[in-house]
């Protein structure tokens, strides 16, 4: 998700809305709680802002 985040701050959408598509792969093993809800916020955050 960090890279991710790298890219969209750099400039480069393409490149970090395809890692937010590689994390958001990998939600289903993602913990309950609240680490895994920010982190799931901040994958569906990335990919609206980017669709």
């Amino acid at each position: 998700m960090s890279v991710a985040r790298a890219h969209e701050q750099l400039g480069n959408p393409v490149a970090a809305r395809a890692a937010f598509e590689r994390a958001a792969e990998h939600v289903p093993a993602l913990p309950e709680g609240a680490y895994g809800d920010q982190l799931r916020t901040a994958i569906t955050d990335g990919l609206t802002r980017l669709t």
